[in-house]
C-alpha cells in the first residue's frame, strides 16, 4: 500500500472526484482522498492523499490556500462564475480607477464572513447544495468565518467592448473561502454585478503550483508522510514506547510544542497533542510502518 501525498495538477473540465478515482485506479488502492474540492472549471494544485496519509487531510486543509483569479465586472450569474445563467447586467463606467480597485481589495483583508453559494459542495441533509440548486431548491446556509491574509491586484483593468471590465488578483486565504463569492462581494463594493472568470489554485496543503504534476506523472511525485510533516518536532520511539503508542497510551515528553510527530524505525507512526502537561494520541499512522512510499 502507498502511504503518501501527491500534489496533482488539476486541469479544467473534470471534477476533483474524477482525479481521486484516477489515483485509485493507477495505484490500485481504495483509501484515497483529496484536501478540498475544486470546481470543474478551476485548475491548479489538488493534493491527493493515499493510504495512511488520508489521515493528514485535516492538517493539510488547515494550511492557507492561495489563488490567482480573474474577475469580470458587469454581469452576475446564478453560479457566480461563467458556467451559470446570467441573472443581472450593468454597464461598467470607464471612470472606475485602479486606485478604487486597490482600496476595495484591501478592505477584504482580515476576518470576514461568507454565505456558501447555492451551487457548492457544502452538504445539507446528506446532499450537496448544488444538487438541491439543480432542482430549483435553494438552501441558504449560515455565514461562515474566514480569513484573508493577502489580496493584491496583479493586472491593469481591461475594458471590454460589451461594457464589462476585468482584472486579475491573487489572494491568500483560509479554508472554506469561496473565491466565486469573493468576486461577487468585490463587485458589490464597487457597485457592479460580478463573476469569477478564471481561477487557478497556486498553493494548497503546503504544496505550490510548480510542484504539481499531471495525472499521467503521479507515480513520480509521491511525498511521504515524513515529507509532509517535516516541520513537526519529532521524537524517535524505543521498542517499549512504540508498544505503548500502538495502544494509544499517553506520553510524558519534555517539549513545549502543542503537537509532536512520533517516529519508529524512521517512519512517523502517530501525531500526539499536548493536553494537561502530557501528550495524548491525536492521529495514528500505524499502517505507515508497512506501507511503501
Amino acid at each position: 500500500m502507498i502511504n503518501g501525498v501527491i500534489p496533482v495538477y488539476k486541469e479544467a473540465g473534470n471534477s476533483s472526484f474524477f482525479y481521486v478515482n484516477q489515483v485509485k485506479k493507477i495505484f490500485n488502492q481504495k483509501k484515497v482522498g483529496h484536501t478540498g474540492t475544486l470546481d470543474p472549471m478551476v485548475t491548479g494544485v489538488l493534493p491527493i492523499c493515499l493510504g495512511a496519509a488520508t489521515k493528514l487531510v485535516p492538517f493539510l486543509m488547515e494550511k492557507k490556500k492561495s489563488y490567482a483569479c480573474t474577475i469580470l465586472l458587469g454581469l452576475a450569474t446564478e453560479t457566480e462564475d461563467l458556467e451559470g445563467n446570467i441573472v443581472a447586467k450593468k454597464a461598467v463606467d470607464e471612470a472606475i480607477s485602479q486606485g478604487e480597485l486597490d482600496r476595495v481589495l484591501s478592505s477584504f483583508k482580515g476576518k470576514n464572513y461568507q454565505v456558501p453559494p447555492f451551487f457548492s459542495a457544502v452538504r445539507y441533509h446528506g446532499k450537496h447544495l448544488y444538487e438541491y440548486a439543480r432542482e430549483n431548491i435553494f438552501i441558504q446556509k449560515p455565514p461562515r468565518e474566514l480569513e484573508i491574509t493577502q489580496i493584491n491586484r496583479t493586472s491593469d483593468i481591461k475594458f471590454n467592448d460589451d461594457r464589462t471590465c476585468e482584472f486579475s488578483f491573487e489572494v491568500v486565504c483560509s479554508k472554506g473561502t469561496y473565491i466565486r463569492t469573493l468576486c461577487t462581494q468585490i463587485g458589490s463594493e464597487l457597485g457592479y454585478p460580478a463573476v469569477m472568470k478564471k481561477l487557478v489554485r497556486i498553493s494548497s496543503g503546503g504544496f505550490k503550483l510548480d510542484e504539481a504534476v499531471p495525472i499521467n506523472q503521479i507515480k513520480e511525485k509521491v511525498y511521504s508522510i515524513e515529507d509532509v510533516l517535516k516541520e513537526f518536532p519529532t521524537v524517535q520511539l524505543s521498542e517499549k514506547q512504540f508498544k505503548l503508542v500502538s495502544n494509544g497510551v499517553r506520553l510524558s515528553l519534555k517539549l513545549d510544542d502543542e503537537f509532536v510527530a512520533l517516529k519508529f524505525h524512521e517512519r512517523i507512526v502517530a501525531i500526539y497533542k499536548k493536553q494537561n502537561g502530557e501528550f495524548c494520541a491525536s492521529t495514528m499512522f500505524l499502517d505507515n510502518i508497512n506501507g511503501n512510499n
